[in-house]
């Protein structure tokens, strides 16, 4: 019983750190410079079903590479949940080959800022270096003094001290050195801002948000270590309006929000990004990554632009082709100006300051089909065993079945072995009991032969 209860496990462990593939009846061919873009691995994902993080893209055959996770984990979240999801996520990357880019948090908190990154270095100690891509310390910091009417947490004061006072720059660094000390001194280290920091010469320098200041100091002391990080978000851009005389068009709008070509706003910024970036390092080749974009679908609570009046903003068409057009998207045909990685924002609709988002390439944990598909379609599965099982293509069957083959063979060996030595054992307590004209015998026999 206890030898076929761990053959169960052992090939159930086989089979579960390949990953989870979401259902559906739209699938798209190309993707690519896959080696440069990755997935945002969103908070309902990570606590609730991490067994569940897709191997593949969403409506594609391609592997996933790189995740982006923001946080190792949350103190508003079940602490029995915690070592299950650092397992799953670490048998994840193991088996798929995946880079992450663990993010550790800057609030207006230093004691559960703290507490966030004793757990990112537990995270991370179940890692190795080699499978890390980077530690983004501190996310979209930039606009914290917007958060000021939503987050009871965050003041005036506690900004202006983060950056005026000079605590973001110190925990930034001290956050550094004992990455150092843990083996992850060639680890490269970034903070991502929003695409608003691009906003000034070179880049917006206030006292609520002093990005330029930052930035350089950061890129003298790190140097090629230092990664330049921003998120762009066309979705949720002031700047677009709708159609003129009209209440609730917006083509316009989309023909440069929702594409990833010539004049269209992310390859745009991308652009701009990098030449403001050259004025700041000196160095036209500086590691820039896009830490996330996104589309929403259905509308994401927090969209209070003129788009929220359009229906066709927050569209399924429009979310499906934003989706389609990145992964189609041809990074370096920027030539200098191609960011070194992007990330596409999200796995899940998940819920940002309490507030529910669509940007979920899936809807739920629970979802057996992804998000795109067609309007009748109905996955072949429904629940969690049996979707994850035929997720699977043949060639990742035949490693589960040769996996288990090869236990199975080990234990029924060690079987043979323990029966074989129980009869050796005894044929001897039999032998002693005869006397010793079988000993004589034996001896004699071997001398005759011997002889």
């Amino acid at each position: 019983g206890a030898m076929r209860s761990l053959l169960l496990l052992a090939c159930a462990a086989i089979r579960g750190t390949v990953g989870y593939q979401c259902a559906t009846d739209i699938y798209y061919n190309s993707l690519h410079a896959s080696g440069k873009k990755g997935l945002a691995l969103d908070d309902t994902t990570f606590r609730s079903c991490s067994s569940r993080i897709p191997w593949v893209w969403p409506n594609t055959w391609e592997p996933v590479t790189s995740l982006r996770l923001f946080k190792a984990w949350s103190s508003e979240w079940s602490p029995a949940a915690r070592e299950i999801a650092w397992g799953n996520l670490a048998a994840f990357v193991s088996a798929n080959n995946v880079k992450i880019l663990v993010g550790t948090q800057i609030t207006c908190s230093s004691a559960e800022d703290d507490k966030d990154w004793d757990w990112t270095k537990q995270l991370l100690n179940l890692v190795s270096p080699s499978q890390v891509m980077g530690v983004a310390i501190g996310n979209e910091l930039d606009i914290l003094a917007d958060k000021v009417a939503v987050d009871d947490t965050i003041t005036d004061t506690c900004v202006t001290g983060l950056w005026q006072g000079g605590s973001f720059w110190s925990t930034f660094q001290q956050r550094v050195d004992e990455l150092d000390t843990m083996g992850f001194g060639d680890v490269p280290v970034t903070t991502v801002f929003t695409g608003a920091a691009l906003g000034g010469t070179p880049f917006i320098d206030v006292p609520t948000a002093s990005v330029s200041t930052f930035l350089k100091a950061a890129s003298q002391k790190y140097g090629k270590r230092f990664a330049f990080s921003f998120n762009f978000y066309p979705y949720f851009d002031p700047n677009f309006k709708l159609d003129s005389g009209t209440t609730d068009q917006c083509m316009q709008a989309l023909t440069s929000a929702a594409c990833f070509t010539g004049s269209c706003q992310v390859p745009a910024s991308v652009s701009l990004a990098r030449g403001k970036i050259q004025q700041v390092s000196g160095n036209a080749n500086s590691l820039f990554w896009v830490g996330e974009t996104g589309w929403s679908s259905p509308k994401a609570h927090s969209l209070d632009t003129q788009m929220q009046w359009c229906p066709e903003w927050s569209s399924t068409d429009v979310f499906e082709k934003y989706y389609r057009d990145f992964l189609d998207w041809d990074i370096d045909a920027g030539g200098a100006s191609a960011p070194d990685h992007v990330f596409y924002f999200d796995v899940r609709d998940s819920f940002q300051y309490g507030v529910a988002e669509k940007f979920g390439l899936i809807e739920t944990c629970m979802s057996a089909k992804c998000k795109i598909r067609s309007a009748n379609y109905t996955a072949p599965y429904n629940d969690m065993f049996t979707q994850e099982a035929q997720s699977m293509p043949w060639y990742n069957w035949a490693w589960l079945g040769l996996g288990c083959v090869v236990l199975a063979a080990l234990l029924l060996t060690c079987v043979v072995v323990r029966v074989r030595k129980g009869r050796e054992f005894r044929s001897l307590q039999l032998g002693s009991s005869s006397g010793g004209a079988a000993i004589g015998a034996g001896g004699g026999r071997a001398r005759a032969g011997g002889g």
